[in-house]
């Protein structure tokens, strides 16, 4: 069942939350037309609405700023990730991104652990799962900070022959085989 009402957590200046308006199509296309988002390609605006609507968002956002009118201007998004779930047994992590001008300041990590949160209040959960193309980086990530773990081989990808995804799962709760 879909959370009833956005979470919000707070780390030094910056605010993670899960309301899907923090994000707009525009931005979120602007970070999918970055190279650190290899994997996607910018969506027609109607698509890019869909797939905030029918996910569970998390948006990094900077403090407020107050211009010189008296209402505080939007705050900016610098970071993203979203669950792709049926609320109950399953969920998919994809579109995880930090701004590169926001990196090294402990954000992806962070992030990671509020989204493993809600994984865990998740009593039914059977498994939460992502695909990356980063072996060096992304997958020893994800081990340690969301316990996921590889299945399966290397599988060729892309015409890459000595690479390919990584398809990494988290076992939950509402598995059999949780521990």
């Amino acid at each position: 069942m879909p959370p009833s009402s956005p979470r919000e957590w707070h780390k030094d200046s910056y605010t993670l939350t899960t309301c899907p308006s923090a994000i707009t199509p525009e931005v979120l296309n602007s970070f999918f037309a970055t190279p650190e988002i290899y994997w996607a390609q910018p969506l027609p605006v109607s698509a890019t609405q869909s797939l905030i609507n029918n996910s569970i968002n998390f948006t990094l956002l900077l403090p407020p700023t107050t211009p010189s009118s008296s209402s505080p201007a939007p705050r900016e998004a610098v970071g993203y990730a979203r669950l792709i779930t049926d609320y109950t047994t399953f969920a998919y992590l994809t579109d995880v991104y930090i701004s590169p001008v926001h990196q090294g300041r402990g954000l992806g990590k962070w992030m990671i652990r509020c989204v493993s949160g809600v994984l865990d209040e998740m009593p039914h959960l059977r498994r939460s799962m992502l695909v990356t193309g980063d072996w060096e980086v992304s997958v020893p990530f994800y081990e340690k900070a969301m316990g996921m773990r590889c299945i399966g081989e290397k599988l060729e990808g892309e015409g890459r022959l000595d690479r390919g995804l990584a398809v990494m799962v988290r076992v939950g709760r509402g598995s059999g085989s949780w521990v």
